[in-house]
């Protein structure tokens, strides 16, 4: 109920900053002024808004050359040992409980 949506896109044409600022601008301008769309200053990371249902989503890009992510990690980890998953569930509470999510 608190969290967000985490979406990562895989693209390669054009560098890293230069996508996410033409993806930051193209979203202003699609959701006007009734979305809330920042641009992390490191470039790294989209935070914004759905207007419609309020739901926040953060949106990055991924360099295929890079290595696994955290969620591709802890995807294999789960399938690895799944009694990984309470522990999971539990450090998510205790940081939604403390305003660290």
């Amino acid at each position: 109920p608190m969290g967000d949506v985490d979406i990562a896109i895989q693209e390669t044409d054009t560098p890293q900053a230069n996508r996410m600022q033409y993806l930051s601008s193209a979203l202003k301008y699609e959701l006007g002024s009734k979305g809330a769309v920042k641009l992390i200053p490191d470039g790294s990371l989209i935070e914004l808004i759905h207007p419609p249902t309020g739901i926040p989503f953060d949106l990055t890009m991924k360099d295929p050359t890079l290595p696994l992510g955290v969620a591709e990690e802890v995807k294999l980890s789960l399938a690895a040992e799944p009694l990984i998953r309470p522990l999971c569930l539990l450090i998510k509470w205790f940081l939604r409980q403390h305003n660290l999510n």
